[in-house]
C-alpha cells in the first residue's frame, strides 16, 4: 500500500514551507510504518527460521533414535540366528537321523 504521491502544484511557484514540512512528515510517517513493518517481517522469519530449527533438530534426534532402534534390532537377529545355526549344528551332531521305516 503506497500513499499517493502529493499532487502537482497548480502554480508555477514553488510550494510553500509549510507544505514541503507537511510533505516531509509524510514521508518521516512512512518510513515508521515500513520500519515496523520490517521489523515484524524480520521477528516473523527469525521465528520461523528457530521453529525449523527446533523441528530439524528434533527430526535428527528422531532419525538417530530410529536407526539405534534399527541397529539394535539387526544385533538381535544376528545373535538368534548364531544360536540358532549353533543349536542345529549341537543338535545334529550327537543324533543319527531317522531312517524310513517300514511297517
Amino acid at each position: 500500500t503506497r500513499p499517493t504521491p502529493a499532487p502537482p502544484s497548480s502554480s508555477s511557484r514553488a510550494p510553500s514551507s509549510g507544505a514541503l514540512e507537511a510533505e516531509l512528515q509524510r514521508h518521516k510517517e512512512r518510513v515508521r510504518h515500513l520500519q515496523a513493518e520490517l521489523k515484524t517481517m524480520t521477528d516473523r522469519c527469525k521465528e520461523k527460521d528457530t521453529r525449523a530449527k527446533k523441528e530439524g533438530d528434533a527430526a535428527a534426534r528422531e532419525l538417530r533414535t530410529e536407526r539405534s532402534k534399527n541397529e539394535r534390532f539387526q544385533q538381535q537377529v544376528r545373535r538368534l540366528e548364531e544360536q540358532l545355526r549353533n543349536a542345529r549344528g549341537s543338535s545334529n551332531a550327537p543324533r543319527s537321523r531317522p531312517t524310513s521305516r517300514s511297517p
